[in-house]
């Protein structure tokens, strides 16, 4: 075998796949990035890009519930 041949790899299992997703570049401020960085730890998530996500589905669920403006 040749430096320039690769043997496949096996599969470890790894993490089970969320989906297709689509990548945001999201650029916070660094108070709110610290704010969330402590958030979601509190929050017993085990990582900011889900806490993001569920904060965004909250926002979602209760846009019915806000006012109109004016």
């Amino acid at each position: 075998m040749s430096d320039m041949t690769r043997k496949k790899r096996k599969k470890t299992g790894g993490r089970k796949s969320k989906g297709p997703r689509k990548p945001l570049t999201v650029r916070f401020p660094l108070d709110v990035f610290g704010e969330l960085e402590n958030e979601y730890q509190q929050e017993g998530f085990d990582d900011m890009n889900a806490y993001v996500l569920a904060l965004v589905d909250r926002g979602r669920q209760n846009l019915g519930e806000l006012p109109e403006s004016a």
